[in-house]
């Protein structure tokens, strides 16, 4: 059985303030921006494999276990909304983050 340690990471990344600086931490997170009608950025993070979709209305998700290639497909599609409706979602387990 794996241990998944994303969360724990995630928890201490969380607990660190920006005030004091990142301590060496650089941002794990590649952000495209996109051109869609309801996504405004779609970004990634390799330590994780999760990806993070920012849409127009100020809302984001997070979805986890994602492969690298998903996220590139989803940035060189021609329509984002479409390949995020068939490809991503109810494929990958998701929280709203934002």
């Amino acid at each position: 059985m794996a241990i998944d340690f994303r969360p724990a990471i995630r928890g201490l990344l969380a607990g660190i303030d920006p005030a004091l600086g990142t301590g060496g931490l650089r941002n794990p997170w590649t952000w495209v921006s996109v051109s869609s009608s309801n996504v405004g950025s779609v970004g990634y993070n390799d330590l994780e494999s999760a990806m993070r979709v920012r849409f127009l209305n100020g809302s984001e998700y997070e979805y986890d276990g994602v492969p690298r290639g998903v996220f590139e497909g989803m940035v060189g599609a021609a329509s984002v909304g479409k390949y995020l409706a068939y490809n991503v979602k109810g494929h990958y387990a998701y929280a709203r983050v934002g």
